[in-house]
């Protein structure tokens, strides 16, 4: 793992206590032109990751009939279409896939990533469709949901594995240094598009962290096997 990776991850563990730390206490506001295209990728998937949490929790409520935040899985839903599917999975297939495409050890892998960008984005809409189903949800509604949800999740976590590991250290070596540097210009574009400033990580960060505190999800320990010593 390189060094801004293991920094960007330690920022991450940190943010997520947000009872001892203001959610965005150690989110750099920087624009994405400023940091590496590896750095941008990385971020991306931290964040898609906390959302995958919050999924999880969103999916173990639906399967025990339980009540969820109002609104809250539809803001997470909204979140995940715009972060994921409207801003960092363009950038895969723009930048990245095609780069990596001739190569014909990754081929197959990119083309099954590109597979799971569309189920991604069809899994999405089928939640958002449910979303407006009757505020009364019948057990069977929610235990459908529940799924769609556990398998949007399931193959989210084994996607970004495989892109951390196989597709992101290879695009850099097939880059030249410069072409490498001038992604990061071209990601910021990407990201003004979006979301109309070049602050997509602590901007989305921010609503997520809002996020997880609605669902009571806002506190690493409460993911730890062992108790927590200052709540013991």
């Amino acid at each position: 793992m390189n060094s801004s990776k293991r920094k960007f991850l330690g920022q991450i563990l940190i943010v997520g206590s947000a009872a001892v730390f203001p959610p965005l206490r150690v989110a750099m506001a920087v624009s994405e032109a400023e940091i590496t295209p590896s750095e941008i990728l990385a971020r991306g998937h931290g964040i898609i990751d906390r959302a995958l949490l919050l999924f999880q929790v969103a999916a173990l409520r639906l399967e025990k009939n339980e009540a969820l935040p109002t609104g809250g899985l539809r803001s997470l839903i909204q979140l995940s279409q715009k972060f994921f599917h409207q801003y960092h999975e363009p950038l895969e297939e723009l930048y990245v896939f095609p780069v990596l495409d001739g190569d014909a050890e990754l081929r197959p892998l990119i083309k099954t990533l590109q597979v799971q960008h569309n189920d991604g984005r069809r899994i999405s809409s089928l939640l958002e469709d449910a979303y407006h189903l009757p505020a009364e949800k019948t057990k069977v509604q929610n235990l459908e949901s529940a799924a769609s949800i556990r398998a949007f999740v399931r193959m989210y976590e084994a996607h970004a594995a495989f892109e951390d590991t196989a597709v992101f250290p290879a695009l850099e070596h097939r880059l030249t240094a410069v072409a490498y540097r001038s992604l990061s210009k071209k990601f910021a574009k990407k990201e003004s598009e979006v979301f109309g400033h070049h602050h997509a990580f602590s901007s989305t960060l921010k609503e997520l962290s809002s996020l997880e505190i609605a669902f009571g999800s806002a506190d690493l320990a409460s993911y730890s096997i062992s108790p927590n010593p200052e709540k013991a």
